[in-house]
C-alpha cells in the first residue's frame, strides 16, 4: 500500500514539474513494491502496481508484466493499486467483495479475473500511446478486445476498444463497441461521442442521426449531459463532413426563398419565441419567408412544434405558410450557405448560433423572452 501511495505522489510531483522528485518518489515505490512481491510473489494487485510503475522507466519491461498479468487467473488481490485515482478497477473490486462475500471461491476468482482486465487495459494504453511520444492508438485494440472479453459488461474497455478501432479504420466494429458500451451505461457521453462518429464512417448515417437525437432525448431528462453536447455535436459533425466530402457534396438547394429571408434555429429552450417575433415583425403578404433550421430535433418534430403552438395561440397555421424548415444533419458548409442567404437571424438565445450570426455580419433579432 505504501508503494501506491508513494507512486501516487510521484504523479502529482511530476505533473507539477518537479521531474526529479518525481522520479525519486517512483524509484522508493518500485523498491517497496519489488520487496513486498519478494516476500509474496503471486499478489496480482501489487504485480499490476509494479507493472505500472515500470511504465515510468522502462516500457519494454512494462509491457511484459502487464502481458503475464492478463494470461494469469490466480493469486490473492490485497491492498491498494496505483495509481491512488479514481477507477473503475476501484469500483468494481469494492462491488465484487462485497457482492460475492459469502462465496470465497468465486470471490477470489472474479476479483483475479478484474485485475488481468485492468492489465489488458492498461497494455492497450502503453501499446497505444506508442514509443517516443508517437501514439498509435489502432494498436492498442488486440489488448482492449481482451479485456471485453474478460468482462463485456464494463463500458470503459468498450469504449477504449472503439476508439481504437476506429483509429484503425475499422468503423463497423468500432461502432459495435459503442453499441455495447452503451447497452451497459445509455447515459455515457463518450459513447455516444464515438458511435455518432463511427456510423457514419461505417455507412450508417441513418443510425447516427438516431443515436444523435437518443442522446438529445437523454439530455432533457438529465440536464448534467448537456455539457457533453458539444463533444458528440463535434464528432457528429466532422464525420458527417468526411462522408460528405468522399461523396462530393452538392450545393444546398431550398425551394420557396423570398427577397427576405428570416433563418430561425430550433434549438434551446424556448426557440418558439422565435416564431412569435418572426409574425410580430413581418406584415402578412411581404415577400419574405422564414427558414426554420433544426440540426438537433427530428423535422417531424419541429413541424408539429410549430403547428401546436400556432393553434395554442389560437392562429390558423396555414397563417405561417412562408416557412421552411430545412432538413437538418447539414455539414458545417451549409449552414453558413443558411446564414449567407438570411436577412436576419432569430438565434433563440443559443451563445454559438449567436456567434455564427455575428462572424456572418447578419443582424440579431433577440428582443424576446429566451429560454
Amino acid at each position: 500500500d505504501l508503494a501506491a501511495v508513494i507512486g501516487s505522489l510521484g504523479d502529482a510531483r511530476a505533473a507539477e514539474g518537479k521531474a526529479g522528485i518525481a522520479e525519486e518518489a517512483y524509484g522508493e515505490a518500485r523498491r517497496l513494491i519489488d520487496t513486498a512481491l519478494d516476500r509474496d510473489p503471486d499478489q496480482a494487485l501489487w504485480q499490476l502496481t509494479r507493472a505500472r510503475l515500470l511504465a515510468r522507466s522502462d516500457r519494454a519491461a512494462a509491457e511484459r508484466a502487464l502481458a503475464a498479468i492478463m494470461g494469469g487467473d490466480t493469486g490473492p488481490v490485497d491492498g491498494l493499486a496505483f495509481p491512488l485515482t479514481f477507477s473503475h478497477l476501484d469500483v468494481e473490486l469494492e462491488t465484487t467483495s462485497h457482492s460475492l462475500a459469502a462465496r470465497p471461491g468465486d470471490r477470489a476468482a472474479a476479483l483475479r479475473k478484474l485485475v488481468s482486465w485492468q492489465a489488458a487495459v492498461s497494455l492497450g494504453d502503453l501499446v497505444g500511446a506508442g514509443p517516443d511520444g508517437r501514439s498509435d492508438p489502432g494498436a492498442g485494440a488486440p489488448y482492449y478486445q481482451v479485456a471485453c472479453d474478460l468482462r463485456p459488461d464494463l463500458p470503459e474497455s468498450q469504449i477504449k476498444l472503439g476508439d481504437a478501432l476506429l483509429a484503425a479504420g475499422e468503423a463497423e466494429r468500432a461502432a459495435a463497441a459503442f453499441q455495447a458500451a452503451l447497452a451497459d451505461n445509455p447515459l455515457s457521453i463518450e459513447a455516444t461521442r464515438g458511435l455518432v462518429a463511427a456510423l457514419p464512417r461505417a455507412g450508417d448515417l441513418h443510425g447516427a442521426v438516431k443515436a444523435y437525437d437518443d442522446f438529445l432525448a437523454c439530455t432533457q431528462a438529465v440536464p448534467a449531459l448537456m455539457d457533453g453536447l458539444p463533444e458528440v455535436q463535434r464528432a457528429y459533425w466532422e464525420a458527417v463532413t468526411l462522408v460528405e466530402a468522399g461523396r462530393g457534396r452538392e450545393p444546398l438547394a431550398l425551394d420557396g426563398l423570398r427577397s427576405a429571408n428570416y433563418l430561425l434555429f430550433a434549438e434551446g429552450d424556448g426557440w418558439l419565441a422565435g416564431l412569435d417575433a418572426y409574425a410580430r415583425d413581418v406584415q402578412p403578404g411581404a415577400d419574405a419567408c422564414l427558414v426554420v433550421y433544426s440540426a438537433m430535433l427530428p423535422v417531424e418534430r419541429v413541424v408539429a412544434a410549430i403547428e401546436d403552438h400556432l393553434r395554442d395561440a389560437g392562429r390558423d397555421p396555414a397563417s405561417l405558410a412562408d416557412v421552411i424548415v430545412v432538413e437538418r444533419r447539414l455539414a458545417p458548409a451549409q449552414e453558413q450557405e443558411l446564414l449567407a442567404l438570411a436577412a436576419a437571424v432569430y438565434p433563440c438565445a443559443v451563445p454559438l448560433r449567436v456567434a455564427q450570426a455575428a462572424a456572418a455580419g447578419k443582424p440579431v433579432i433577440a428582443d424576446f423572452p429566451r429560454g
